[in-house]
């Protein structure tokens, strides 16, 4: 399904993450029990930074500040929206860009984690919206953001879908 949205920067932005070009994916995972956010560091060899780390999935944040110079450019774009198997995900057409520290990245594609990957001082959000942005040297930079259950939305009412 094709689609036209505009994606508006009138959110928070909580979490940053920055990882390298090929990294480890596996379908061994989940956010729940022993294969959830908690152990991610001990399901695979290459993902023992998870566990150690302070800038990797998943992050609890309790002291975060940051002096990273950055902008957001967004418009309207168009893409494909799909279900791959642990999420809603939205491809994008690569015309939004996220500068970091001088390097552009371009909003690649759009996910969902419910409940929340990240924390904040240990609690979790219902939701966790992750932009994921490319470089050209295939450097990826995540933008997350918390989501919180609001009020029902009238427009999507008549659509059937839970609001």
């Amino acid at each position: 399904m094709t689609m036209t949205f505009r994606c508006v920067m009138g959110l928070t932005l909580i979490a940053w993450a920055l990882t390298t070009p090929g990294a480890a994916r596996s379908e061994a995972f989940g956010y729940f029990g022993k294969i959830g956010p908690r152990y991610w560091g001990e399901l695979s060899p290459e993902w023992e930074t998870c566990g150690k780390g302070a800038t990797q999935s998943p992050v609890d944040f309790r002291h975060f500040s940051s002096q990273r110079k950055f902008s957001i450019h967004y418009g309207s774009t168009k893409g494909e929206i799909f279900n791959n198997g642990h999420t809603i995900e939205v491809e994008t057409m690569r015309n939004n860009t996220l500068t970091l520290d001088g390097v552009a990245y371009e909003l690649a594609q759009i996910h969902f984690h419910t409940a929340s990957e990240h924390t904040v001082k240990g609690r979790g959000f219902e939701m966790e919206m992750h932009l994921v942005h490319t470089s050209t040297d295939g450097s990826i930079a995540v933008i997350g953001v918390f989501l919180k259950r609001g009020p029902g939305n009238g427009v999507l009412a008549p659509s059937g879908s839970v609001v």
